[in-house]
């Protein structure tokens, strides 16, 4: 059985660990056996969107220009999956993908869910390196980045953005809802076994064979979890 060496961050700095947390807010997952000498050379980032009109060519411009900023060190693609949305959003994707070759758009003709969607995602991906982000850019875009240079750094497999590990916080969150996510987290990663901070964040950076190596099948957001359970014991 081969085990996972997972990742996670915040907002604030990074850490990193076999299932653990150390100095800063990163968790990383690694498969022992996979290559060390093969450096990602292209970077695709999928957003799974539903009924986002109001702020979907929003997010596109602001992910778009950071990726425009790293162009120097990868290629990269823009993934949307417009996941049966009722109002303008494919067509809004549809209408920022004709003025930019780095933007595709994969459409599901119903509402499936996220994890439905982000399957797709990873299935259409052509990247080395696959980051996945929500919508409402719940992290800021400066993340890829930083999800990036953790992954090619610790040679790790997945790298997840932790509001609860070291150097992390949460806000604009009610009480209750915070509470009830840091119980859930806190009780998932002990059904994994390991010290992972966080289960349920889909800001993320995959290696491109690995999560694509995965046999997933959720089609909701438990997709998260399943990702982190499946990686360990591939």
């Amino acid at each position: 059985v081969k085990k996972a060496l997972i990742l996670s961050f915040g907002m604030g700095g990074l850490a990193k660990g076999l299932w653990k947390s150390s100095t800063g807010n990163l968790e990383e997952f690694k498969l022992t056996d996979m290559k060390k000498d093969v450096e990602p050379k292209k970077v695709t980032v999928i957003i799974p969107a539903y009924n986002e009109e109001a702020i979907i060519e929003d997010t596109v411009e602001k992910v778009t220009q950071t990726l425009e900023e790293m162009s120097d060190k990868y290629q990269w693609e823009l993934l949307l999956v417009n996941d049966g949305s009722k109002d303008n959003t494919g067509a809004i994707m549809d209408e920022l993908a004709s003025t930019n070759g780095s933007i595709r758009v994969a459409h599901h003709r119903t509402n499936y869910g996220r994890g439905k969607a982000l399957k797709t995602g990873f299935k259409e991906a052509t990247g080395d390196i696959i980051i996945t982000l929500d919508a409402d850019l719940s992290y800021s875009t400066e993340h890829i980045s930083k999800l990036i240079e953790k992954l090619e750094e610790t040679d790790a497999d997945i790298v997840s953005a932790s509001c609860y590990a070291p150097g992390g916080k949460v806000e604009n969150v009610p009480f209750r809802r915070k509470l009830m996510s840091k119980i859930g987290n806190m009780l998932l990663s002990r059904a994994m076994g390991g010290d992972i901070t966080v289960a349920t964040c889909i800001v993320r950076a995959y290696k491109g064979d690995v999560i694509k190596s995965l046999d997933l099948i959720s089609d909701g957001k438990d997709l998260h979890p399943e990702i982190l359970y499946k990686a360990r014991n591939v």
